[in-house]
């Protein structure tokens, strides 16, 4: 791919790719995103937010250092911020590459890790091998993962993130581990430049999770469990679109988890709920017309959820065209269309 950017750019430059259901691939920018669109078209997107959610930790067994990063939101209350699915790391940060990571202690259910005094992760359940369910315990929860945690970010990156750089405008409240990065060249003048045009906006609320854990056989598990919500409002939206012939268009892997969700066979049902979705190229989507997404690996999850929309071939041709004019890759850069089968 591309070169890779660390840095929010304007939404006139982010270049975009739309990829047709025949396959033929355009390209644009994003500044002309309504072309692609028509009036009545819903666009679903994410208001998650993005924690930090990387944390230096203690072994208590060992005493080793470690890293905890939690991996999926999957708490029953967004307002509350304790129970995750997590990946525990060799000691080190995000300038080392995970797969360069050194060997972790053996972790088992009941296991403490300690981030300071007063906060730490009860381990409740071991998925993997480091991959664990957790309950992070403090008095002053939301306090303290401001306090001690770091974003997650990866060894791609050319400096360490700041907070507001993995913030979309539709974010709120706090529940994501990584950014819900198809939104993250969206500013208020292009959602204004789709209204104008008749194209209206639809929430869902849904954890971005981890995207990458540096072991082949656990990312084959992901996505996670994810705390998922479907708003009332979003769903008469919805609804009212499909009746009247038009699409429906999820801005992000996670809006599409977040519709296909709530999805009970013969409608689709609001209020919040544990994921356990997995959108896999054989999956039939039941809401979902086209996605907005940004360009990542085609062997990762999102490589799959992809694969539902447009055949196998046609995600690769869209890869190769990204590939060979040197669209920019990974989550600041630039952003596909593609429209379902």
């Amino acid at each position: 791919m591309g070169p890779i950017v660390s840095a929010h750019k304007k939404y006139e430059e982010s270049r975009l790719l739309v990829v047709g259901a025949d396959g033929v691939c355009q390209h644009s920018y994003l500044g002309a995103l309504s072309s692609f669109l028509n009036a009545g078209d819903v666009l679903v997107v994410n208001r998650s937010a993005t924690i930090p959610a990387s944390f230096q930790c203690k072994h208590q067994k060992t005493g080793k250092d470690i890293e905890l990063r939690l991996a999926a939101f999957q708490g029953s209350d967004h307002e509350k911020l304790s129970r995750w699915g997590a990946l525990v790391l060799g000691e080190g940060d995000w300038s080392l590459a995970t797969e360069q990571r050194i060997e972790t202690p053996t972790i088992k259910a009941g296991d403490e890790l300690f981030i300071s005094a007063g906060f730490k992760a009860k381990v409740e359940e071991v998925l993997a091998d480091r991959l664990i369910n957790i309950q992070l315990i403090s008095e002053n929860l939301v306090r303290d993962i401001y306090k001690f945690g770091s974003l997650i970010q990866y060894s791609y990156h050319r400096y360490p993130l700041q907070l507001w750089d993995v913030q979309t405008i539709f974010g709120s409240p706090a529940i994501s581990v990584e950014p819900p990065s198809a939104s993250l060249q969206f500013n208020w003048s292009l959602i204004s430049q789709l209204k104008s045009k008749g194209i209206v906006i639809g929430e869902v609320l849904h954890s971005a999770g981890i995207s990458s854990t540096g072991c082949e056989s656990l990312d084959k598990q992901l996505p996670l469990p994810e705390y998922s919500m479907v708003y009332p409002e979003t769903i008469h939206l919805i609804k009212k679109a499909k009746e009247k012939g038009h699409r429906v268009i999820a801005l992000g892997t996670t809006s599409v988890r977040a519709i296909e969700s709530s999805w009970n066979g013969q409608e689709l049902i609001s209020g919040p709920r544990l994921s356990r979705l997995r959108i896999l190229p054989d999956y039939k989507l039941a809401c979902t017309d086209a996605i907005i997404t940004g360009i990542h690996e085609p062997s990762s999850s999102h490589g799959g959820i992809l694969q539902a929309f447009a055949d196998k071939e046609i995600i690769d041709r869209a890869h190769h065209f990204a590939n060979l004019f040197q669209y920019k890759n990974h989550e600041f850069g630039d952003l596909m269309l593609i429209n379902g089968k």
